[in-house]
């Protein structure tokens, strides 16, 4: 008799146990942000979820941040936000990977479970999330262009535009503000060569490069879209000796000596962490039942030799990790 009412307390306990932790992690998800980048694939991501998890520290909430390690992996993407809706989570912050693909889950996570939804550096083509914090894209490049035209001036030449994904929102956008910079004005000595797109990878984008010089000796000037773009077309462009004006969106911390030796001529820098600061404060105003800005549009920054080591391109550059309490 002793026996079965010690197995039955045990028996109790661990039942209890189990209740106790499921409803600790109930509540820990009622406080927990999910945030999913577009990948994982590059630094800037990991600058965002500084930003996302400073607000989270800001204002007491837990910051999830996963991802998936290819910025075009669809189904990957929809299964964490499937994950997240289970858990039930108290908001979903995402950099959509296809801006149409992913309107299901998310429509159903906000229409469904009651679990609000920003966009966060991206687009999706539908307006039930309660807002979009971004950089302005074709903005972006437009504003590229304008430095292009500055340092190329009328003399012009041709320049090679180098992407990462076809019909991605992000550096679609960057390439097309680009392009309609330099032809707005019907700048007849100017030539662009492209979009050519190598994937974001550094080795891809190398080898587009090589070809293109082959093929044109005279380009004069290369734009690249992203990050990995970015990273392989510098490999081309040391090659050249600097013969090349290149202007590279979403310089990496490897890319910064290169803007201080000037072979990186100009850089445009997105601001990761104030994109992944404003998204989870937005999105945490909305659980506490506040209205936020439909959309938000987070201005670029040029970087140069002469500005990168100013403590305000720095704080842009290099965001501090932080450090919870």
């Amino acid at each position: 008799m002793k026996k079965l009412l010690a197995l039955t307390l045990i028996v109790c306990l661990a039942l209890c146990s189990f209740a106790a932790v499921a409803q600790a992690e109930e509540q820990t998800d009622e406080q927990v942000i999910a945030v999913i980048p577009k990948s994982l694939l590059y630094d800037y991501w990991q600058y965002v979820r500084i930003g996302t998890q400073q607000a989270g520290l800001d204002y007491g909430y837990t910051i999830d941040f996963q991802g998936t390690a290819s910025d075009t992996d669809l189904e990957g993407q929809i299964k964490l936000v499937e994950d997240f809706i289970q858990r039930g989570v108290a908001a979903i912050v995402i950099s959509p990977v296809d801006p149409d693909g992913m309107i299901p889950v998310l429509q159903s996570a906000q229409e469904e479970y009651g679990i609000p939804v920003i966009i966060m550096d991206g687009k999706l083509n539908a307006d039930f999330p309660y807002s979009t914090v971004s950089t302005d894209d074709h903005a972006g490049g437009m504003f590229a262009g304008e430095k292009m035209i500055e340092l190329l001036g009328e003399e012009g030449g041709k320049i090679a535009v180098i992407s990462a994904v076809a019909g991605a929102v992000q550096e679609g956008g960057r390439a097309q503000g680009f392009i309609d910079k330099i032809t707005e004005n019907g700048n007849s000595n100017y030539e662009i060569l492209g979009p050519f797109y190598g994937d974001g990878d550094r080795f891809k984008t190398h080898n587009i490069l090589q070809d293109l010089l082959i093929a044109n000796p005279d380009l004069k000037a290369v734009f690249s879209c992203n990050e990995g773009s970015s990273a392989g077309a510098l490999l081309g462009v040391e090659e050249e000796g600097g013969a090349l004006t290149f202007i590279a969106f979403d310089p990496n911390a490897d890319m910064h000596d290169s803007i201080r030796e000037g072979i990186i001529t100009g850089a445009v820098a997105q601001n990761p962490f104030l994109i992944g600061y404003t998204a989870t404060e937005n999105a945490i105003k909305v659980i506490q039942g506040e209205e936020v800005e439909k959309q938000i549009s987070v201005p670029v920054t040029y970087v140069t030799a002469e500005n990168i080591d100013q403590p305000e391109i720095q704080n842009v550059l290099n965001p501090e990790e932080v450090i919870e309490q």
